[in-house]
């Protein structure tokens, strides 16, 4: 069958982001937010015995053509304009069950569709190549486990979709890839994940996500057991925690745009990391529960970043060591910045008004050494500066610290 369906909206805050800063986040474009599952057609026919079909009185303006059968999957053509007499060619080949685990060299092609069906693991010192355009469907539960080096090569045009197979919608539908060994090595380039457990999990591994659309999973990205992952220039949107770095990990998280549902009930992450090392800059927060949440020791830098429309920006607790410079703070409707057990240095960073404004909150539990300096507070004189600090903190005389804006 072939089916015209209207081309899919895209958030209009994502939108406005990307005009303004274009190197953050992936690709905006119907290559990777259209799925024709969630979406009624608004025209339908059939092909001849040849293949051949014909899209007659169709009103003017942009479509997005699917062509589809039952056990050959489905093809795109996307941002078709009507009417139009160019010929459009969309080739379906028969779906590939994955049934056994792969312990050697694959190679899954391009604008293939692959059904997994139950848990496969890519051995280790296996490779698998998964070429643009390809979608890999699995069933409920099923994990792809990866022991040995998984290289994805979508294009912005052609990205690779990692999604569940049939018509429901929702986080933890699938397993997720879980990456797992020091020889476990995963590098993703223009892909899409969604509806999983954990997107991708790293245990022990190491991983390099750039260019993807990782959406509406239970996590994101989970990092944990000393792994090492790079994240740039990916998109987030709609997962309980978009990345959560811990257990001695290392991750550096460049040029990202992470987005929440804008639900003041809902409680999702940008950024959430214990425990380890975590250098996050370039990177754009909004509409979430927490920006970023850091818990328990490490050492975190988070700079050069934009928090809009956070319930809250960033909230530390026992942390070791928080550097937090060259940020820009808006739109927050409670403290921007929340610490209590934490050692900062907060320098260099424009503090915007919230609905509360409270830029900065130090709970009685926050240590002393909290280096605050060359902020900008949006208000025309310290006193002011001064009323948007909250310091609950006392000294060993039990009175009260005062913390002095510099």
């Amino acid at each position: 069958q072939v089916a015209l369906y209207d081309t899919t909206a895209i958030d209009t805050s994502l939108l406005r982001y990307k005009k303004e800063y274009p190197n953050v986040g992936t690709t905006l474009g119907q290559a990777f937010y259209f799925d024709h599952r969630t979406q009624q057609p608004v025209y339908r026919t059939q092909t001849d015995k040849n293949g051949h079909f014909k899209l007659e009185g169709m009103e003017a303006g942009n479509y997005n053509l699917v062509a589809y059968k039952n056990g050959y999957g489905w093809k795109y053509k996307t941002k078709l304009t009507a009417p139009t007499t160019e010929p459009v060619n969309l080739e379906l080949q028969p779906e590939i069950q994955i049934n056994e685990d792969i312990t050697d060299y694959a190679v899954w092609e391009a604008d293939r569709h692959y059904i997994i069906a139950k848990d496969i693991t890519l051995a280790e010192n296996a490779t698998l190549i998964i070429d643009r355009g390809a979608v890999i469907r699995f069933s409920p539960f099923a994990t792809l486990l990866v022991n040995g080096d998984l290289e994805v090569n979508g294009d912005e045009n052609n990205p690779v979709i990692f999604t569940m197979q049939g018509i429901d919608r929702g986080a933890g539908l699938w397993g997720g890839i879980k990456i797992t060994g020091p020889n476990a090595k995963t590098t993703l380039n223009f892909a899409k994940i969604e509806n999983a457990q954990y997107g991708l999990s790293l245990k022990n591994a190491g991983g390099d996500i750039v260019n993807c659309l990782i959406e509406d999973n239970e996590f994101g990205i989970y990092s944990t057991h000393e792994s090492n992952v790079t994240v740039s220039k990916t998109t987030f949107s709609a997962n309980a925690t978009n990345i959560h770095v811990e257990g001695l990990s290392n991750a550096h998280i460049d040029g990202n745009m992470l987005m929440g549902d804008n639900d003041p009930q809902s409680e999702d992450i940008g950024i959430y990391t214990n425990n380890s090392y975590t250098l996050a800059e370039n990177n754009i927060c909004t509409k979430l529960n927490k920006g970023f949440k850091i818990e328990y020791n490490g050492d975190v830098e988070i700079q050069k970043s934009i928090f809009d429309g956070n319930e809250y920006d960033v909230t530390t607790c026992i942390v070791g060591k928080a550097r937090i410079e060259k940020n820009t703070f808006w739109g927050t409707k409670n403290p921007q910045i929340s610490m209590a057990y934490s050692i900062a240095t907060i320098n260099r960073n424009n503090f915007y008004n919230t609905l509360q404004d409270i830029a900065l909150y130090l709970s009685e539990h926050a240590r002393g050494d909290i280096d605050a300096k060359n902020n900008y507070w949006d208000v025309a004189s310290v006193e002011a500066a001064q009323r948007r600090i909250q310091d609950k903190r006392v000294d060993s005389n039990n009175n009260p610290t005062n913390f002095k804006v510099n």
